[in-house]
């Protein structure tokens, strides 16, 4: 009588959530976050007007963060690459990970 699945419950989670710090700039926050979602599905972001990340605070917080350069590279930019290659032209898409 229940909801038939194709797959797990867990599958569509991970391949649907992506989280931002939004403008939230707490080390604790970036590492427990990286701890459960993975370093691939957090999004840089700064949640302006509504964060004051004035003086580049936010650019800094990341820079800073005690992550591998691969890491900040995975949040500042890699991770919307990821998430939107559906939207990128077929030269784009079609490049390997």
């Amino acid at each position: 009588m229940g909801l038939h699945l194709d797959r797990p419950l867990l599958d569509y989670f991970w391949n649907n959530v992506w989280v931002t710090g939004s403008g939230v700039l707490s080390e604790r926050y970036l590492r427990w976050t990286a701890e459960v979602m993975g370093i691939d599905r957090i999004l840089y972001s700064t949640d302006y007007p509504y964060i004051d990340t004035t003086g580049g605070r936010a650019q800094a917080f990341l820079e800073q963060a005690a992550l591998s350069d691969e890491e900040k590279t995975a949040i500042g930019s890699r991770s919307w690459e990821l998430l939107t290659r559906h939207l990128a032209p077929p030269e784009i898409a079609e490049r390997p990970s």
